[in-house]
C-alpha cells in the first residue's frame, strides 16, 4: 500500500505547531517557555499530529512503518571538520568520513519525505550547512526533503532578528550546496518552513517550496 502525505497536510500540521508555540508564549510567558522547550518540543508534537491525522485514515504510523524518528543517513559525516570558509577542506574532511548522521524523521510515504527541526533558538551557519548536507547527500532525486525551524529568541522580532534568520540560512545552504557542487535545485523538491514569534504575533519568513537560491524570504505577519 502506498501512503501519500500531501503538502497541504504537512503544512496544516506546522500550521498547528506554529500557533501551539504562539499560545505557550501568550499563556505561560517568554521566559517560562524558553525554560522547558527545546527542539525535542517540536518533534513530540509532530508525531502526536502525523499520528492523529494517519488514524482518521484508520492507518497506525508505528504498526505500518510510516514514521521513522532519528532515521539514519545514506552518507556519513565528520561534523568537526566543517570549515565554512573553505568548501573544497570540507568536502574532503567532512563528508564520507566518520559516521552516519540522523535525520529528525523519515516518513515512508511515496515519495518519501525526510525532515529536519531548528529552534526554538536561533540557528547559526554550521547548523544549516550539516542539516542541507543531510538532506541534499540522499541519492534519490524523488525524495522530499523539509527544513522546519520555528525561533522563538526574539521579544520583538526586528530587523535585525529577521535579517539574522534570513542571513544564517542563505549562508548555511549555499555553502552546503557548493561542498556537493549542486548548482540548482529546482528540481530538488525542498521545502523551507521557517517562522518566528515575537511578543505579539508570528512572522512566517519563508513558508513553503524554496526552488531558488536566489529567493528571499517575504516575512508575513499574522496574530
Amino acid at each position: 500500500m502506498n501512503y501519500i502525505l500531501e503538502k497541504t497536510e504537512w503544512e496544516k500540521i506546522f500550521d498547528t505547531i506554529l500557533n501551539n508555540t504562539f499560545s505557550h508564549i501568550k499563556n505561560a510567558g517568554r521566559e517560562e517557555f524558553s525554560y522547558v522547550i527545546n527542539e525535542r518540543f517540536y518533534h513530540h508534537q509532530f508525531s502526536n499530529y502525523l499520528y492523529q491525522h494517519f488514524i482518521s485514515k484508520d492507518i497506525n504510523i508505528w504498526e505500518k512503518q510510516i514514521l521513522f524518528p532519528e532515521a539514519k543517513t545514506n552518507e556519513v559525516f565528520t561534523w568537526k571538520n566543517i570549515n565554512i570558509n573553505n568548501s573544497a577542506e570540507t568536502k574532503e574532511g567532512a563528508i564520507g568520513r566518520g559516521t552516519k548522521g540522523n535525520f529528525d524523521f523519515r516518513i515512508n510515504s511515496t515519495p518519501p519525505i525526510y525532515l529536519e527541526w531548528k529552534g526554538p533558538n536561533m540557528y547559526s551557519v554550521v547548523d544549516i550547512v550539516q542539516v542541507a548536507l543531510k538532506l541534499f547527500s540522499n541519492p534519490n532525486e524523488e525524495t522530499i526533503k523539509i527544513l522546519s525551524a520555528i525561533i522563538t529568541s526574539s521579544k520583538t522580532g526586528n530587523q535585525r532578528h529577521l535579517k539574522t534568520i534570513y542571513n544564517h540560512f542563505k549562508e548555511g545552504l549555499e555553502f552546503a550546496l557548493k561542498v556537493l557542487n549542486i548548482n540548482h535545485i529546482s528540481n530538488k523538491k525542498f521545502y523551507v518552513y521557517i517562522a518566528t514569534i515575537s511578543d505579539n504575533s508570528i512572522v512566517k519568513c519563508h513558508w513553503g517550496p524554496f526552488n531558488d537560491l536566489e529567493t528571499k524570504f517575504e516575512y508575513v505577519e499574522t496574530k
